[in-house]
């Protein structure tokens, strides 16, 4: 997997949660969960780190990955499935400046032709 998957990868669980905003309102939730999305910053982060981004922009990116996703989250964005993944690659370029090869994206379109549910839930 190469460094720009493993990004999307991890911003994606940032998705997961279906109870973000119930988890504001408990003390003990919100700061698990804030240190959940740390972690995911920081991982992310770390990511553009390895792709030779200076500090602070990597942890800009870091930070607009992974707020995006919870920005979805927020807005109870429902796409189509389709639109969705072909959407993938202007992600990446826009966040990382680099477009994943044909081969990459054909890989992550693979391991997501069964996960419909999965998907229609991280967005």
């Amino acid at each position: 997997m190469t460094l720009v998957s493993k990004i999307f990868r991890i911003a994606a669980t940032a998705t997961r949660s279906r109870g973000r905003n119930s988890a504001r309102s408990d003390s003990d939730l919100r700061v698990r969960l804030d240190s959940a999305d740390k972690q995911r910053i920081e991982a992310v982060t770390t990511m553009f780190r390895r792709l030779h981004f200076s500090e602070e922009q990597a942890q800009v990116r870091g930070m607009a990955v992974i707020y995006t996703q919870i920005g979805y989250i927020s807005m109870q964005v429902i796409d189509d499935k389709e639109m969705r993944v072909s959407r993938v690659p202007h992600y990446v370029e826009m966040f990382t400046g680099l477009a994943p090869s044909e081969s990459e994206f054909a890989r992550f379109k693979s391991r997501h032709r069964s996960t419909k549910s999965r998907l229609s839930k991280s967005v």
